[in-house]
């Protein structure tokens, strides 16, 4: 009775908090309803905060792996991937200061080291560069003046100087009506390429453009003793003062072929300079740069 008379005062006094018209009476079996429904409230809270614990991270302070050294650059990161989930946990002293990344579960009491690749040495096998062989066409018919032809080869000598630490090797061929190899990609390995250039002469006949790819083919690029590189990256280079004065056909093995279209099927990069002394002046102080 006392509960029930302190239940009447509670709800007498809710009333007159509130301002509002008061029932005129309450239903036992209504009061009951009510105090079911709060205690079902609180219920839910609890299994809420129940379920959420136990999907919780939780972290296992017992023999923990205690590594020395100052404190910046350790990380910790959870994860969960599927069905699998743990802390990834990177730690700066590992491998000799490199850093190492370790894997940890509540299924194996041993973290797991994760492989991470290195950086290979800077004149190690394993920092292999691109290849590159790279052929001048340089014209020398009889339209080029003197200070044109002379101009071109120095062109040509600032960009292998520009270029000398590099993974290009560098070869030369003059053309005219005929095609000769001023030095090979050999001669430039030997230190032989500026005499070579150097001593050069004019050749002063006809352009013939088309038959200096043919020739640039055969005896540099496909033949062995030039000392090219087999599988690297193959570019002429064409310094011209005008257009070819030969036809784009030319024989392979009795057949006759476009020799631009051979160039395109077997990837060799091909570049065409226009000669003019101020050009080829501003193009050496770009290289360069």
């Amino acid at each position: 009775m006392k509960t029930e008379a302190l239940h009447k005062t509670l709800e007498e006094a809710h009333w007159n908090s509130v301002g509002s018209v008061r029932p005129l009476s309450v239903n036992p079996v209504v009061r009951a309803f009510r105090r079911m429904a709060v205690l079902r409230s609180l219920h839910l809270v609890v299994l809420w905060a129940a379920v959420s614990y136990s999907m919780a991270f939780n972290i296992d302070v017992a023999g923990p792996k205690i590594y020395t050294g100052s404190g910046p650059g350790y990380k910790s990161l959870h994860f969960q991937s599927g069905t699998e989930k743990g802390s990834v946990f990177r730690v700066p002293l590992q491998r000799n200061g490199n850093g190492g990344v370790f894997i940890c579960d509540d299924t194996n009491p041993d973290c797991k080291s994760v492989p991470l690749p290195s950086a290979a040495e800077a004149n190690s096998k394993e920092r292999a560069k691109q290849k590159v062989d790279l052929v001048f066409l340089f014209d020398g018919s009889m339209s080029m003046n003197d200070e044109d032809f002379v101009k071109s080869k120095e062109f040509i000598k600032t960009i292998m100087k520009s270029m000398s630490n590099t993974s290009i090797q560098f070869a030369a061929v003059q053309f005219s009506k005929v095609s000769r190899t001023v030095f090979t990609f050999k001669d430039y390995q030997d230190n032989k390429a500026f005499k070579k250039l150097d001593d050069e002469e004019h050749m002063k006949s006809l352009t013939h453009t088309h038959g200096a790819m043919h020739y640039a083919l055969n005896n540099l690029f496909d033949e062995s003793e030039s000392g090219r590189h087999p599988d690297a990256t193959k570019v002429v280079v064409i310094i011209t003062d005008g257009n070819p004065s030969d036809p784009a056909r030319v024989k392979v093995n009795g057949t006759s072929k476009n020799i631009v279209e051979i160039y395109e099927d077997r990837h060799i990069m091909r570049f065409v300079i226009g000669v003019c002394i101020e050009y080829l002046f501003q193009l050496s102080v770009w290289f360069t740069q």
